[in-house]
């Protein structure tokens, strides 16, 4: 993972990110709400022992007064073990809710009394027969943007008062290409980390009550 900052109004040239090692294939950045901590997936040894190949877990740093600690394995999340789990991207929304792609499918584990429950695969709004992945909840959970494989390509769900969510909307007009990744930050949706569109969009398209 690469980083960079603003110098007099400019972005400096990336540098290597001093805590990522790409032997361990780190990747997939993501700020907590608060800014104290950096997630990113990895397939660095867990407690000493190796991880299966192709898979990677959930790490984090935290910050401090000289910048940020050393990475440390997220224990507390619920992370289902086996050959066939991938993870593509993940959110954590305000709250600390946890969403997950696995196996073709979206869940969110939430963060309960201080402790993550148990995995739920989200409802046929968002999940089909087809692949889903690479969810990005938003930091109030009222919304998700995500990769789908029915409609193909971007899209968005909103969530109902009940707790369900509506049917998938195509995002394809407005977010060409099919990206995988996807980023808040302030006004703006980061799409594939080179790309940005005006996160108002999203608001527009918000079914009114």
């Amino acid at each position: 993972m690469m980083t960079t900052r603003i110098e007099n109004g400019h972005w400096t040239y990336p540098r290597k990110a001093s805590f990522s090692d790409k032997d361990f294939g780190d990747d997939h950045p993501f700020y907590s709400h608060d800014g104290k901590r950096l997630y990113f997936l990895s397939s660095r040894p867990v407690n000493g022992a190796a991880v299966p190949q192709y898979e990677k877990r959930t790490w984090y740093l935290e910050r401090t007064k000289n910048g940020w600690s050393e990475p440390k394995f997220c224990e507390e999340l619920p992370i289902p073990a086996g050959p066939r789990v991938t993870f593509l991207t993940f959110s954590f929304d305000r709250d600390g809710n946890y969403y997950y792609a696995t196996d073709g499918d979206i869940y969110c584990s939430r963060f309960l009394g201080g402790k993550y429950s148990v995995p739920e695969k989200l409802g046929s709004g968002i999940n089909t027969e087809k692949v889903e992945m690479s969810p990005l909840i938003s930091p109030g959970g009222d919304y998700m943007i995500y990769l789908s494989g029915a409609p193909v390509g971007p899209c968005v769900s909103f969530r109902n008062r009940d707790g369900s969510w509506t049917q998938a909307m195509s995002l394809a007009d407005m977010i060409p290409g099919r990206p995988f990744n996807f980023s808040l930050t302030g006004d703006y949706l980061m799409i594939g980390g080179d790309r940005w569109v005006d996160a108002k969009m999203i608001e527009q398209l918000k079914p009114k009550e």
